[in-house]
């Protein structure tokens, strides 16, 4: 980097950037007073840049409703084990699995536009937190690695994971602004990594974010280590997880407990088990 760009990221003698409350309006976060020309916040990514977060760990209960906010399962994403989704989907009263097939029945029956709109409010309902980068794959990952995310479902909080793709810094902060006023109580750091986290040999931190009490903190990693503050959930290895697994067992795919499922039964029969019965 230059001593001009160097100069352009210094960090102020108050060493933040931005520490502001999350404002709601209209039960959104307000995040348009945030000015946007922030340094840090126009700085370049990688196709799939390294994202390390890091935090005090949470309960049960609070991991299984930023859970049941965040997972990829409920954007309509899924694993192969088709048997455990159709079921879940069922049970949570999401739409029917889509099919593309015109001379398909359950295509006749479940027309793409009906299905969207369904799903639609159904994710308003259910709370979904519409993040475009950060979200938690526990439920049905088919990710080679195993189920993951920020949260885990002990509440231990941790993950080095590349995010993408083609993410920049302010999709990444606005991200993180959505869910810092979703939850208040959590405690955590994130850092942003120039590289993906297979060249973590090399690669160097370049964006920091301090949340805690519902505010974000801009932070300059080349001058506070959030990774040294705050402690780290550690999670199982790649090779662990196959070991403990085995690389064709569906099951791997699945790290939620299975007694949540019967809670989230209970609330979607609750919110939508007439207007599902009619799908």
């Amino acid at each position: 980097m230059s001593d001009e760009e160097e100069t352009a990221l210094a960090i102020p003698a108050t060493n933040k950037i931005s520490t502001r409350k999350v404002e709601e309006i209209d039960g959104e976060p307000d995040i348009g007073k945030f000015d946007g020309n922030n340094p840090f916040l126009s700085q370049s990514l990688p196709k799939w840049p390294q994202m390390i977060v890091v935090g005090h760990p949470v309960t049960v209960d609070q991991a299984e409703e930023i859970i049941r906010r965040t997972d990829m399962f409920f954007r309509g994403y899924g694993g192969n084990d088709h048997d455990f989704d159709a079921r879940l989907r069922q049970l949570c009263r999401m739409s029917p699995e889509r099919s593309y097939d015109g001379n398909d029945a359950n295509f006749q029956r479940h027309p793409w536009p009906v299905n969207y709109e369904y799903d639609q409010r159904w994710r308003g309902a259910w709370g979904f937190l519409d993040t475009a980068y950060v979200h938690t794959d526990w439920i049905s990952s088919c990710y080679i690695g195993g189920p993951h995310g920020w949260v885990h479902p002990n509440g231990g909080i941790g993950a080095n994971t590349n995010v993408g793709k083609w993410p920049s810094c302010e999709e990444i902060f606005h991200d993180w602004m959505l869910i810092s006023a979703a939850w208040p109580f959590l405690d955590l750091g994130v850092v942003l990594m120039n590289d993906e986290n297979v060249n973590a040999d090399t690669s160097t931190p370049i964006l920091g974010f301090r949340i805690k009490d519902g505010q974000i903190e801009i932070v300059d990693p080349k001058t506070r280590d959030l990774t040294a503050e705050l402690p780290y959930a550690e999670t199982k290895s790649f090779e662990e997880h196959l070991a403990e697994r085995g690389f064709r067992d569906q099951e791997h795919e699945h790290g939620a407990p299975e007694e949540w499922f019967s809670r989230w039964e209970a609330l979607a029969t609750q919110l939508f088990d007439e207007e599902y019965r009619n799908l």
